[in-house]
């Protein structure tokens, strides 16, 4: 593991997007991949680099617990295609791979129609992005200043977010262990909605398993079903449904699940241990949750570039939407 790196938009050296199709490769390639400016790469690998000629990159952590993908699609104005695998055997035919509720065999079944992982970012719109990222796991930002940056920002201001790679496994796979990957996050349907990060941190308004977002990776063909929208707890309105006990103060890591509306029970996909979070900042009663959020951060501070220290922890504020937030420890040891 390695200290995670938070690399803005706004940095010396950082890569201008220059078209929405091209966007995502753009940032990850230079954050993950290459570095820029005085900001060396977060450490990940290069598998296939094939975005000129076929529209297709392929990256792994150190870990090596899986293989993310990004598939070039020809509308500019949400994000590309994602994929997870087991490992590519040429730069366009993968093994194991999986987009959100689907097994893929080829990349050309991975098209942008409804039901695939797509990136949760519009290039568009959201012309700020910040990574923090180490050499294992990624969360990913992108929205106006205004959402990013602003600690009580009345709606968050669209803010998109997704995180990638290894977690604390809750499916019995260790945690440095092939098929310990998944992508949190993200969108499956064919058009953004306006609430993006919604489906993570709130009520997930429907039964459709095409509601929400993010893919589960299993290694040696053991495909997770994955047809159940992912939410994030403590923080989700929903967390009494799966009777979490952490409610409260103090800040408790943020687990991933995948449930239905009003359903009891869920499945436990892992924890992301660098993540920090309570009921009380949740959009459930925003009040409540700003109020809380002022508890630990100043409202002079800046959400994603300030920090703060609880409890011998260094955390930095983010914003999941729609009235919800969470810390991020930048404590080498919180990080896979």
């Amino acid at each position: 593991m390695t200290a995670p790196t938070i690399y803005y938009s706004d940095d010396a050296g950082a890569p201008v997007v220059s078209q929405g199709a091209d966007s995502l490769y753009q940032i990850l390639r230079a954050c993950l991949i290459d570095g820029y400016g005085s900001k060396t790469a977060a450490g990940w690998s290069v598998v296939y680099d094939d975005w000129a000629t076929n529209g297709v990159l392929t990256i792994t952590n150190a870990l090596a617990t899986g293989i993310l993908g990004l598939k070039r699609f020809n509308e500019t104005t949400y994000g590309p295609g994602l994929f997870v695998c087991e490992a590519m055997i040429d730069s366009v035919t993968p093994v194991n791979a999986r987009s959100g509720k689907y097994g893929i065999n080829n990349l050309d079944s991975l098209t942008d129609s409804a039901g695939y992982q797509r990136a949760q970012f519009s290039p568009d719109t959201h012309t700020n992005w910040v990574v923090v990222a180490n050499d294992n796991t990624v969360l990913f930002f992108s929205g106006p200043s205004s959402g990013l940056y602003s600690a009580q920002n009345q709606s968050n201001g669209g803010v998109a977010f997704m995180a990638f790679g290894a977690l604390v496994s809750g499916v019995g796979v260790d945690n440095d262990t092939l098929g310990n990957f998944a992508v949190v996050g993200g969108n499956h349907r064919l058009s953004l909605s306006s609430s993006y990060s919604y489906g993570l941190v709130g009520n997930v308004g429907s039964t459709s398993a095409s509601i929400g977002g993010g893919t589960v990776f299993y290694k040696d063909g053991a495909i997770g079903v994955g047809t159940l929208p992912q939410l994030l707890f403590p923080i989700s309105d929903q967390g009494d449904q799966l009777k979490f006990t952490t409610r409260y103060l103090p800040l408790a890591p943020v687990s991933v699940v995948q449930k239905r509306q009003n359903v009891s029970g869920g499945s436990d996909i892992g924890l992301l241990p660098m993540l920090f979070s309570c009921r009380e900042m949740s959009s459930y009663n925003t009040t409540v949750s700003i109020l809380t959020v002022q508890q630990y951060f100043d409202t002079s501070l800046m959400s994603l570039r300030d920090s703060i220290t609880v409890g011998g922890k260094s955390l930095t504020l983010c914003s999941l939407g729609w009235y919800s937030y969470a810390f991020i420890s930048l404590d080498v040891g919180d990080w896979l």
